[in-house]
């Protein structure tokens, strides 16, 4: 896997955008190494440094050029994992989502997107960059029977390169989430 950290955003979807957007500060492009550091805080705390896939030419609202550093990660949506999926770099702070889901990510998907239907959440949609676990694989009451420890194994395997330090943030997240489903 290509993308070094994860978390599970929500994501706008665009179709009037051909390639998906994530919100990224600090951008610093190393074209001797061919790679590209960034913060990304909805991802991790810390730097993040990828390949860098490509730019893309963006004509600003003042008619100047302006280039965004392209990546390629895997994504899951709605169940589908979607890997190489080109997504541009770009300062989204004023924005409400972190991120866009452009016709890129649609298209190798095959997402239909009806007009029809007014709101499916303003069309946002939970976007989980792998590298990660999908909360649904560790049982709520994180009891480890034979068949839980199983789900995660398989889970763990399907991620391939996930660090303990995201199982952990993983395990500490659904942990508070069960937490917070207690009733007093």
């Amino acid at each position: 896997l290509n993308m070094p950290v994860s978390n599970v955003l929500v994501a706008k979807v665009d179709t009037g955008a051909e390639m998906c957007s994530l919100h990224a500060t600090n951008v610093q492009i190393n074209r001797g190494e061919g790679t590209v550091s960034f913060v990304a805080p909805q991802l991790s705390k810390n730097t993040i440094t990828m390949s860098l896939s490509d730019q893309q030419a963006v004509k600003t609202s003042g008619g100047d050029t302006k280039y965004r550093a392209v990546i390629k990660a895997t994504l899951k949506i709605k169940g589908k994992v979607l890997k190489d999926i080109l997504i541009n770099l770009n300062d989204r702070s004023e924005m409400r989502d972190p991120m866009l889901l452009g016709q890129n990510a649609l298209q190798v998907g095959k997402f239909l997107i009806d007009p029809n239907i007014i709101k499916e959440a303003d069309h946002l949609l939970t976007t989980e960059f792998l590298a990660t676990l999908r909360h649904d694989t560790v049982v709520p009451q994180m009891t480890l029977t034979p068949e839980t420890t199983k789900k995660l194994y398989e889970a763990l395997e399907e991620v391939g390169d996930i660090s303990i330090g995201d199982l952990v943030k993983l395990l500490r997240s659904q942990a508070l989430k069960n937490i917070d489903d207690i009733s007093y």
